[in-house]
């Protein structure tokens, strides 16, 4: 390498046609990889070359890593490394040149011939993106590439698997893609966006509008996305993928506050909807002393399990409760200067929709 005096000139064409005729004189197979800072500066066209020679029958695949060329320059690169059955990775500084050169040197002409392709994209604009390729419905890795914000290719025996496509240098997160066939004697392509789509949630109580903390949930268990809904339908943008819905329910207390979906599929560009309907009872306990009401303190247990649902003080007012149906025990302990009277103890069963009204006389 030293004794080499570059001068500047890039003569393209005729470097490929150099090392294209040492295979045409051996009569042997090769990978050839062309790496260039570039482009054609000595009138020849590298497409062409290598377009003439595999007609000619010489057995070879070309990669060509563009170092730091501008956008426009590289037309008859990608068209050489296409018509060579290689690739053409664009490598704009020194890290990205040595992953480029990582993934050329396991794409030799002995390795078979890629047979399933992946295109990622995000907005309508191609993006770069790692793919791996497991036997469906297990973590047996088959094999790997990389996009390059191109349709490229690897090799899956005849089968059906789950692609698990990871952007680069990119703000989406990982799509896992299940169930995608791939076959021997013929090229399948499958484009993946990462567009977000929607997931559109109605939360009701009582079948009206109700204020709830709604969370996404992917299938790690993690939170995606969050909204609070103030009574009204929500959207939430989400990745493609597949998630859970989480409703807390605000305000109403009980054992029924808190709802999780079914797992549902969201697709790019689409929307999917999911609701939940709570239902809740009224309860309006007042405490009195002859005529005059008295400030106590409420507590609501459920009978069944003993957990403590709710509690409030009536004060000389009354308390209000919203509640989820079911059969509460109640503890009313007054305050005060009538806390040394004993606490009243009893079983009250609150359906949907209806409103109890009881007053504890002490």
């Amino acid at each position: 390498v030293n004794a080499i005096k570059p001068l500047g000139k890039t003569p393209l064409a005729f470097a490929a046609e150099t090392v294209i005729d040492q295979l045409r004189t051996s009569k042997q197979k090769a990978t050839i990889v062309l790496i260039t800072d570039g482009i054609e500066s000595c009138d020849g066209n590298i497409c062409d070359v290598v377009k003439a020679s595999k007609a000619e029958g010489i057995d070879f695949k070309l990669h060509i890593v563009g170092f730091g060329l501008k956008k426009g320059e590289t037309e008859q690169l990608v068209c050489a490394a296409k018509e060579g059955d290689g690739n053409y990775y664009d490598a704009a500084d020194a890290s990205k040149l040595g992953d480029a050169m990582s993934e050329v040197a396991t794409q030799t002409i002995d390795r078979e011939e890629g047979n399933f392709g992946v295109y990622a994209v995000k907005n309508n604009e191609p993006i770069d993106a790692w793919v791996l390729a497991y036997k469906a419905g297990t973590d047996e890795q088959v094999n790997t590439l990389r996009t390059y914000g191109e349709t490229r290719y690897m090799y899956l025996p005849a089968g059906i698997y789950d692609l698990e496509v990871n952007p680069l240098a990119s703000d989406v997160k990982a799509i896992k893609v299940t169930n995608v066939e791939s076959f021997d004697h013929k090229k399948t392509e499958k484009t993946v966006s990462f567009d977000g789509g929607i997931i559109a949630v109605t939360t009701t109580n009582n079948d009206e509008g109700w204020d709830t903390m709604v969370k996404v949930l992917g299938q790690d268990g993690k939170q995606v996305a969050s909204k609070r809904t103030y009574g009204s339908s929500k959207e939430l943008e989400v990745n493609p993928g597949t998630y859970t819905v989480t409703f807390q329910a605000l305000v109403m207390k009980g054992t029924e506050t808190f709802h999780e979906s079914t797992p549902i599929v969201v697709e790019a560009g689409k929307t999917v909807s999911v609701a939940h309907n709570f239902a809740t009872g009224k309860v309006a306990l007042y405490a009195t002393v002859g005529d005059d009401q008295i400030d106590t303190i409420v507590n609501f247990k459920d009978s069944a399990t003993g957990k403590n649902i709710d509690s409030k003080r009536t004060y000389t007012k009354g308390a209000q409760f919203l509640l989820n149906p079911g059969t509460y025990t109640v503890k009313v302990q007054p305050l005060g200067i009538h806390k040394g009277k004993s606490a009243q103890t009893l079983t009250m069963t609150v359906n949907k929709g209806e409103t109890i009204s009881k007053t504890l006389r002490f």
